[in-house]
């Protein structure tokens, strides 16, 4: 079935997709923060005006802008939209721009002769869309859901996204679940970047077909990093079937070079699975897998070990690594929906530990490094700057996965972005004690349930009428040390668990190695 037989509903960019801006002096200033920052620019520019000269040329920028003279239509912008209509299609424009844009600009530019429809009140009856959130910055994914809610609740496989920024337009759309095309009309980097990403996946991809069918599948590990260009890294796959024993039993017929020979000859699948599920915390691995010129690593787990471990916390072991970005390849259950309950979880620990103002980057940094605290690897065998390569080499991607959460708790007002510095916000959070119970009960119940056995708990009426039990939390501070007990407690037990449990099924040699090839990057992180 081709794509365009699935699509309902087509979403386009304005600027950079349908229209373009003429001139250089337009496009250096054009609508810069809704030209709100006018002021700043001209002065960053080295211009300072008296307030009268400014706001007589505030008033002729404004002016200039909301008519068609700065703008050109790109030739093939109507053709497309008069097809789209030909074929029956919703097509919503997503912007953050301006109201004038609906009512003057693309009227003026003749794009309103191409569909009646194109005013934001006839949005829920009409064949246009026309999101408008100027609040929503548009980086984030919440934009496209709110399109899609405005388009009739149309399915996001049912949706395509067109637009020129890989991070305002493909990834966010991508994040909730549209398909999407990057249109590069200016020969940006993006495209390139993009087509490297393609030939990536359907590279990573291409390696699971040497191995049994599998439920999920997802990459991670530096190899990924955007700005890693060492060929040499190691590709870590994490593999999630239903029955592990049999999946072994068949791999080591397909691929037993992968797995240490003491467990083939001695055991066999069944010996790896135990190893894995009474030593280790039902994860084995294979590293040290030469493929086609790489070198990869794959984890295999019982899907119900999966589910568990992200919803329950039951390891922190593969929660903690979902916790950060990952490229998923094959999600045959949706582990990508069940995971939203494990990222608003980390989020809310984050929170906790996290002061009453920090920086965006402070917030993944912590959220990265709850699966490091009580790591025993972190003292000697992990680079000791690894959390923040981690967050700087991937912000975009923690900006797309928890921006969704982070919308929902500012509409709680338990969260205030009062300010940007360029792509990052800076963060204020209210430590009360009402939204610190809060942040605890979006914990998993096995972790409310660790806290209830340190903090002590109480029998309370919920909103349906049944007895709950709830935490006493008596300040934020305890709250706080709590969640960095717990945690640090599961993850070293995991951790500790998991490298006896790795040492024994990768064989001696292999175990040497991999122990002084952590050791060598921890070391020159240190000197």
């Amino acid at each position: 079935m081709s794509l365009l037989s699935k699509l309902r509903c087509i979403t386009v960019d304005v600027t950079g997709t349908l229209i373009a801006y003429k001139g250089e002096l337009v496009t250096t200033i054009a609508w810069q923060q809704n030209l709100l920052d006018c002021h700043a620019l001209t002065t960053r520019a080295g211009y300072d005006y008296d307030e009268e000269t400014f706001e007589k040329i505030f008033r002729r920028i404004y002016a200039s802008f909301g008519s068609s003279a700065p703008y050109s239509v790109f030739p093939d912008s109507q053709p497309f939209l008069r097809w789209a209509r030909e074929k029956g299609l919703l097509v919503g424009l997503v912007s953050n721009a301006e109201y004038r844009y609906q009512d003057v600009i693309l009227p003026a530019l003749g794009l309103d002769q191409v569909n009646k429809y194109y005013l934001l009140e006839q949005c829920l009856s009409g064949t246009l869309v026309y999101s408008l959130v100027l609040k929503c910055r548009e980086a984030r994914p919440r934009i496209y859901e709110i399109a899609l809610e405005r388009a009739g609740n149309i399915a996001p496989e049912e949706a395509l996204h067109i637009g020129d920024s890989m991070r305002k337009d493909y990834t966010p759309a991508k994040g909730v679940g549209m398909h999407a095309l990057l249109l590069d009309r200016f020969k940006t980097p993006d495209a390139e970047d993009l087509i490297m990403e393609n030939g990536k996946e359907a590279e990573l991809k291409s390696f699971l077909k040497v191995l049994p069918s599998v439920e999920f599948c997802c990459v991670y590990g530096s190899a990924l990093h955007p700005n890693n260009n060492d060929k040499s890294s190691m590709v870590d796959y994490i593999l999630g079937v239903s029955d592990p024993r049999q999946w072994h039993s068949e791999n080591l017929r397909l691929n037993g070079d992968h797995y240490a020979s003491w467990m083939v000859h001695l055991g066999g699948a069944k010996l790896i699975t135990e190893v894995a599920d009474e030593i280790g915390v039902g994860v084995h691995f294979n590293p040290f897998v030469r493929w086609n010129g790489k070198m990869l690593k794959y984890g295999v787990v019982r899907m119900h070990d999966l589910v568990q471990d992200i919803l329950n916390w039951k390891r922190f072991y593969l929660c903690g690594r979902l916790q950060k970005p990952v490229h998923i390849l094959v999600d045959n259950v949706d582990i990508g929906n069940v995971n939203s309950v494990n990222l608003k979880a980390a989020l809310s620990a984050a929170l906790l530990i996290l002061p009453s103002k920090f920086t965006e980057e402070d917030l993944y940094s912590k959220i990265c490094s709850l699966s490091y605290m009580g790591d025993l690897r972190m003292l000697f065998a992990e680079d000791k700057n690894k959390v923040k390569k981690i967050v700087q080499g991937q912000f975009g991607l923690f900006q797309s996965m928890y921006a969704p959460f982070l919308q929902e708790y500012e509409a709680k007002e338990l969260l205030r972005f009062s300010s940007f510095n360029s792509d990052q916000a800076n963060i204020s959070q209210d430590c009360g004690l009402s939204v610190t119970r809060s942040l605890v009960h979006a914990l998993p119940p096995l972790v409310r349930n660790k806290f209830g056995m340190k903090l002590g708990e109480k029998k309370m009426l919920n909103d349906s009428g049944r007895v709950v039990r709830e935490v006493v939390i008596s300040s934020r501070e305890e709250a706080a040390r709590c969640m960095q007990k717990v945690l640090r407690r599961t993850v070293m037990v995991s951790s500790l668990r998991q490298a006896v449990s790795g040492l024994l099924a990768v064989g001696g040699i292999n175990a040497t190695r991999y122990v002084a090839s952590k050791m060598h990057k921890a070391w020159k992180s240190w000197t």
